[in-house]
């Protein structure tokens, strides 16, 4: 039987010169074990990022000495597996030296029947990225004004060096396993192969292995467990092995169904031994990417067993920039989970950070969440150095062959705005055109061949943005998808997202400060200002704290007090959230527009940024909206100047009745009309109801569709908040505790309150509803702490807060 010996305990780290010696766990990085060993301070504190840059520019030596057993050496077969080295090495055991890595996102393997013995000492010289980067000739650029260039001469993650929302922080080390195996023979790749007839109600389950042996003692057994239990198996010596599964549950999104998942068991025997076992998830599911001619130009969505979906996420940046402390400190259980809070159905996997960890894929098959995964190339013109080809080859072979499987994996696609970048930013002019070559051969021939050969039912996507291709009109509203950030990066008005009618719409965001609490973290109170040196270092777009401040200026009075700024930078942020993916909903009507992932869920380190949930997990406001404006049910406003018209968007294939209130009221509450309808959401469909004309500034528009299976409450401002004469809403609340972990507020007003923010000192938890306006009397909402406390202990900790109180009726302009 197959041994795995896992080798990630009890390592030694120094560096080349050995003044620093300590010893530690992996999979972990150099920064990562330096901080923890108090060598150097937290790099995210401050302005600590630029006291701890000599850290990547030295050589680090990681050492180990471990044990096999005679049983473990007589076997015919001992590997050596790293799962992960960032990103260059040498690999020594017992002196010899095994070979070399060049590349993060590559597992290597050696074989070491040679060198083993009893006792062994394994040590991995980890090189400085960043000088090798320099050394290595070919075109070389910044991505952005704070970040160091070199980065696309090497495999490595894009964002270490720095990002527009991200520190200079170049990290290396063991990021992944390692470990041995010894075994006589083992079960080779293997390729699913799961097609679905026109019903749905047959599934073809093809196993291709990768080789055949030539022992013909040696068999697969393959079992496969239905998710009620049931189970099939087959024995077979071929290559290929073939399932019928009738009437099979399918794996869904979760607003369309469950993600159901089946578990195939493969053992290979040798007769009555078992060689190797492995275990796995997997999903019956069809899913296609549909482009077609039509009235604009050329569709660009996905259908999910036979369903058209609009899809409804954001984009997703690596967790941390200490790469392994985000899955021992349980970011990804936690970032998939609010996902899927805020009714998401897919993630796109930014291509300037990393092929994400088993784990990421694993949570996204389980909880129904689709994966736009792009490769990791973005933001710059790609050189061709001495065996770049043959790398990169190895590269997508084992990601595309380690990824495949997975049922939530809806995309590959080749790189992020480098297709954009020849085409619309100018780098044909100032960049030799010998690398626009190099990008065709890369992701128009090699990948797409790849693909074809390794993972032939799953499409491929050359860019992003992109129309197909060849550098042709790469962000076309009217063909591929789109990114768009006329808002922000120009400082055009929200509106301007209505001018822009994407068929899909991968890219779009808007900046805003963390929590207060996350502020507290990295700064003192000193530092709180918008442009203090450390508000400064944790913002990397240039004059990015100057445009959130702008854009506020725009809608908001500005408050006094810096942590009522900070509100009102999340709640801009929001807005600009919502009218852009609204609008795009209500164009999903014969698949005009269907897609929405605005830029970007989380944050890499605590900063200023476009994120809806910051480092430490807490949700801006953009994450309560986004929970509202991606509910599978929208009800939603679309205004002019004199009037405005209110919208349903069904996203559900099936037809939903129900009522409609609706209530018109001013600023201080008063009914202006108030009106009660029934109405039919058609399945899979956009529709307005009504259109109403404007008889004065400054209105509160209060909407809620009921049945008795669902219920969409929410309310839209018409007319710019700093032009409210707001009336004291005489905020009151009780808390109650109803079990572990949960409490339910109640909340009562006597005037409108806008932008209700519930918030707290010291503990964190996620509230039902966040900044919202309240217009009715009463309001009760679930709050679940992220530890148990005792109630009395949230009572001295929470505050409650509505603009009137944030205004406290002096604002600074």
């Amino acid at each position: 039987m197959l041994k795995k010996i896992l080798l990630n305990s009890n390592w030694d780290l120094k560096d080349e010169f050995s003044k620093i010696n300590l010893k530690t766990d992996i999979p972990s990085s150099t920064y990562e074990i330096l901080e923890k060993n108090n060598i150097i301070q937290n790099p995210y504190y401050g302005l600590n990022e630029k006291e701890v840059q000599w850290v990547h520019k030295k050589n680090w030596i990681f050492n180990k000495t471990f044990e096999l057993t005679k049983e473990d050496l007589n076997n015919s077969k001992i590997e050596l597996i790293l799962e992960g080295i960032d990103t260059f090495s040498e690999i020594y055991l017992n002196n010899k030296l095994l070979g070399k890595t060049d590349n993060m996102f590559l597992e290597y393997k050696f074989d070491i029947k040679p060198y083993a013995q009893n006792k062994n000492d394994l040590r991995i010289i980890i090189k400085d990225s960043y000088k090798i980067s320099k050394e290595i000739k070919g075109l070389s650029i910044k991505s952005h004004k704070f970040a160091e260039e070199g980065v696309e001469k090497i495999r490595k993650a894009a964002y270490s060096f720095g990002w527009d929302w991200g520190p200079v922080i170049i990290d290396s080390g063991i990021w992944k396993d390692i470990y041995i195996n010894t075994y006589e023979e083992k079960i080779p790749d293997f390729y699913l192969d799961i097609t679905l007839n026109e019903n749905y109600e047959k599934a073809n389950i093809k196993i291709e292995f990768e080789k055949i042996f030539e022992n013909e003692n040696l068999n697969y057994e393959i079992k496969i467990k239905s998710p009620d239990q049931k189970t099939i198996s087959k024995t077979t010596k071929d290559k290929k092995l073939e399932f019928i599964i009738s009437n099979p549950k399918l794996w869904w999104t979760k607003e369309l169904g469950k993600p159901n998942l089946y578990e195939m068991e493969i053992k290979l025997k040798n007769e009555n031994m078992t060689l190797d076992l492995k275990k796995f998830n997997f999903g019956i599911r069809e899913l296609k990417l549909i482009r077609e001619k039509d009235e604009w130009g050329e569709s660009f969505y996905f259908k999910l067993n036979g369903i058209n979906i609009f899809a409804k996420g954001a984009n997703w940046i690596p967790v941390d920039n200490l790469i392994n402390r985000g899955e021992k400190l349980n970011l990804y259980e936690n970032l998939i989970n609010d996902s899927i809070k805020a009714n998401f159905n897919m993630i796109r996997v930014w291509g300037g950070g990393i092929y994400e960890i088993d784990k990421f894929y694993d949570l996204c098959d389980q909880n129904g969440l689709l994966v736009w995964q792009d490769f990791m190339f973005a933001c710059k013109p790609q050189t061709d150095y001495e065996g770049f080809y043959e790398n990169i080859d190895k590269e997508f072979e084992y990601n595309i062959k380690r990824l495949r499987n997975h049922p939530c994996l809806a995309l590959w696609v080749g790189n992020n705005e480098i297709e954009e970048g020849w085409e619309l930013w100018g780098w044909k002019y100032f960049f030799n055109r010998k690398y626009m070559k190099v990008y065709k051969e890369i992701f128009e021939k090699i990948l797409p061949q790849k693909i074809n050969q390794l993972d032939p039912n799953r499409q491929y996507w050359p860019s992003s943005p992109s129309s197909g291709g060849n550098f042709k009109d790469p962000n076309s509203p009217n063909k591929g998808d789109s990114h768009y950030w006329d808002v922000w990066h120009s400082g055009k008005d929200f509106k301007s997202y209505r001018k822009f009618d994407s068929r899909f719409m991968s890219e779009f965001g808007f900046e805003s400060f963390p929590n207060l609490k996350t502020i507290k973290q990295f700064s003192e109170e000193k530092d709180f200002d918008f442009y203090s040196k450390v508000m400064e270092n944790h913002q990397k777009n240039d004059a990015g704290n100057k445009k959130i401040f702008d854009y506020m200026k725009k809608r908001f009075k500005i408050p006094n007090k810096f942590q009522d700024k900070v509100i009102i930078s999340q709640l801009t942020q929001a807005e600009a959230m919502q009218y852009g993916v609204e609008h795009w909903r209500r164009n999903r009507n014969d698949n005009h527009c269907m897609g929405s992932l605005y830029w970007q869920l989380n944050d890499c380190w605590p900063v200023a940024s476009w994120s809806s949930i910051d480092y430490y997990g807490r949700w801006k406001a953009l994450h309560y909206f986004a929970k509202r404006f991606y509910n599978p049910i929208l009800i939603s406003i679309k205004d002019d100047e004199n009037q405005f018209e209110i919208w349903y968007t069904n996203d559900l294939p099936k037809i939903i009745k129900g009522s409609l209130i609706l209530k018109i009221s001013n600023e201080n509450g008063e009914i202006i009309k108030s009106e009660n309808m029934s109405i039919e959401l058609k399945k899979l469909y956009s529709e307005k109801i009504k259109s109403y004309k404007l008889t004065q500034k400054n209105v509160i528009i209060e909407y809620e569709f009921k049945n008795d299976d669902y219920n969409y409450e929410n309310s839209f401002i018409i007319g710019e908040p700093k032009d409210f004469n707001l009336c004291n809403p005489e905020l009151e609340y009780e808390l109650e505790k109803i079990e572990t972990n949960k409490f339910l507020i109640h909340i009562k007003i006597k005037k409108p309150a806008l932008y209700i923010q519930i918030d707290t000192k010291n503990i964190d938890f996620i509230s039902s509803d966040n900044f919202f306006n309240m217009l009715k009397s009463k309001k009760t909402l679930e709050i679940i702490t992220k530890k148990d406390i005792e109630l009395n202990t949230l009572k001295k900790d929470i505050k409650i807060k509505s603009l009137y109180e944030i205004y406290d009726k002096n604002p600074s302009i």
